[in-house]
Order: C-alpha cells, then structure tokens, then sequence
C-alpha cells in the first residue's frame, strides 16, 4: 500500500514538473517567437511598402533587422514569463 502512494506522488511530483516547465520554458518560448516573427513580418512590410513607393532603391533587409526582431522575441518572451509568474504566485 505505501508503495503504491509513493509511486503515486513520483507520478505527481512528475506532472508537476512538467506542468512548471510548460509554464515558464515552452509558453514563454512560443510567446517569443511569436513575436520574433511578428516584429521581422512588420519590418519586412514596412521595407517593402517604402521601396515599393520609391523611396528606397533597393529592397534589403540587413542582419539590423533580425537582431531587432530578437527584442520583439525577448519582450514577449519576458511578458509572458512575468505573467505566469505572477499567476503562480497568486
């Protein structure tokens, strides 16, 4: 009997632990590139509507442009994490 209730709470503190993992890794890890990609689709758009009306000659996007795209993945990644955290604590 005592072996099935420890064998219960491994199982337990196993899901547990998947359970936080989800929580603060994948969620946030998923949020972030969300955003990644949503900041790169609104640079890329916003380049091509520039050279499309003229204003740029040619039509580029520079290694700038990704390393700004990793601050839209890092804030969604930070506003997510902050979230969940804020809901575990409650």
């Amino acid at each position: 009997m005592q072996e099935v209730l420890q064998n219960n709470s491994l199982v337990l503190e196993k899901k547990r632990g998947k359970s936080k993992f989800n929580c603060y890794m994948v969620k946030p890890l998923c949020a972030g590139i969300l955003g990644f990609s949503l900041f790169l689709s609104i640079i890329i758009l916003v380049k091509f509507l520039s050279y499309s009306l003229g204003y740029q000659k040619i039509f580029t996007v520079d290694i700038y442009d990704v390393i700004l795209s990793g601050l839209g993945f890092v804030l969604a990644f930070l506003i997510r994490f902050i979230d969940n955290f804020k809901k575990s604590i409650s």
